[in-house]
């Protein structure tokens, strides 16, 4: 490069001449279209030379991005379930040991059975 200013030799992209102290001018980077090479704006969408995309669409990331976040929730929520049924539960304190049944005897009937009175025909 060389300085507008002084004429002097440059090397590199400097802001000033090393000589003269001449501002030199920032070179801007030039944005060009992938498919047909020709200058476009920065920030722009499209080539307006041969109508080209130049930035990438993101209709299928947001699909992506959607799947992923479902699958974190849906993981998050079986770790939460799976930690809740493992967990210990509380056993009520009881009162000491259960009493053990005595078995009881049944009383016999010490009078015989009572037999039916005839009745007269």
């Amino acid at each position: 490069m060389e300085c507008p200013n002084c004429g002097a030799e440059i090397e590199g992209r400097p802001g000033l001449c090393p000589l003269c102290g001449f501002e030199l001018p920032m070179e801007r980077e030039v944005h060009r279209c992938p498919a047909c090479g020709a200058k476009v704006a920065e920030g722009a969408e499209t080539c307006d030379m041969c109508g080209a995309a130049l930035v990438e669409k993101g209709g299928a990331s947001y699909l992506l991005v959607a799947i992923e976040s479902l699958l974190v929730v849906l993981a998050v929520v079986v770790l939460l379930g799976s930690i809740w049924l493992l967990r210990p539960r509380e056993v009520p304190p009881s009162a000491g040991p259960l009493p053990t049944p005595i078995p009881t005897s049944t009383p016999t009937p010490t009078r015989p059975p009572k037999t039916p009175t005839p009745t007269a025909t």
